[in-house]
């Protein structure tokens, strides 16, 4: 599929645009396998997790060489385009939840494996990796036992249960602290400094269309947005 994309009207393409044109071809197939996952009886939504990550790292390592894909300079931008079946937030939450589905035993005796919504309980666990295969053991040995599915219901018992502890109570305190020490004032100016950076140069690499939307649908806003800015700048200087 990709040796079909390296040519177009009859000009060979430069390594450059050749690199593209076979990342472009990859995504083709992943994009593929992940609308036959998601057509299944039962959905193999860590299939499709895996292929979203895969694309997701290769349109990060595109940008990183300043390259675009199907039109898009950032996964951010490729989960609003058509070409992409969920948002943004919904993959990355996807993809979180497959790797915490990794860290968790297979249920062989229950009537059925991990479904989405009761790995997602368990990844709520904010804590170390040990105790969220502390708790899925317990799920599995439990349902194994009663000849139970695994349902979100009886993944979020054992959350609870896991929570309503002294241990990972005092683990919760010390974490909040230690976030409240790193939030600095010199942590925040770094923060804004480099989310102003990337949002530079998402929007460097837009084209007229983009721009034209923007005041179509909220006139202003840009002149909004660069006045903001210079005030911002204007107050750095000054300090």
């Amino acid at each position: 599929m990709a040796k079909q994309k390296l040519i177009t009207d009859g000009s060979v393409l430069t390594p450059t645009e050749m690199a593209v044109a076979e990342l472009e071809a990859d995504i083709d197939e992943r994009e593929a396998r992940i609308a036959a996952l998601e057509s299944d009886a039962f959905e193999d939504w860590v299939g499709v997790a895996d292929d979203l990550d895969a694309i997701r790292t290769k349109i990060k390592k595109a940008r990183e060489n300043k390259e675009m894909v199907f039109g898009c300079t950032s996964w951010g931008q490729y989960c609003e385009s058509e070409r992409s079946r969920c948002t943004k937030q919904h993959a990355n939450a996807l993809i979180r939840y497959a790797t915490c589905r990794r860290l968790l035993p297979e249920p062989e005796g229950a009537p059925s494996g991990w479904s989405q919504n009761a790995v997602k309980a368990i990844d709520k666990l904010q804590s170390p990796d040990s105790l969220k295969r502390s708790v899925g053991r317990q799920i599995v040995a439990y349902c194994e036992k009663n000849k139970k599915p695994i349902t979100e219901t009886i993944a979020k018992q054992y959350v609870d249960k896991a929570k309503d502890t002294k241990a990972y109570r005092k683990a919760e305190e010390k974490k909040a602290e230690q976030a409240a020490k790193e939030c600095t004032p010199v942590r925040n100016l770094k923060r804004l400094f480099m989310h102003t950076k990337k949002h530079l140069l998402m929007l460097q690499n837009q084209d007229e269309k983009f721009w034209s939307d923007v005041e179509a649908e909220a006139p202003g806003l840009t002149t909004r947005v660069a006045e903001a800015l210079g005030e911002l700048a204007s107050f750095l200087m000054e300090e």
